[in-house]
């Protein structure tokens, strides 16, 4: 049985994820991308009805 990781605070959590720049660099980029995939979806949806 593997043992369960540390519980951390948000705080804590939240400062480690932005001590790792490429952490961050790929969140955001995943946002942006996921955002563009909606407005996408949406005019084809659009497009549909």
């Amino acid at each position: 049985m593997k043992a369960r990781p540390e519980r951390i605070t948000e705080s804590e959590f939240l400062w480690q994820h932005n001590q790792d720049p490429m952490a961050v660099d790929k969140l955001a980029e995943g946002i942006r991308k996921f955002a563009i995939d909606q407005e996408n979806w949406e005019k084809m949806i659009d497009e549909l009805l």
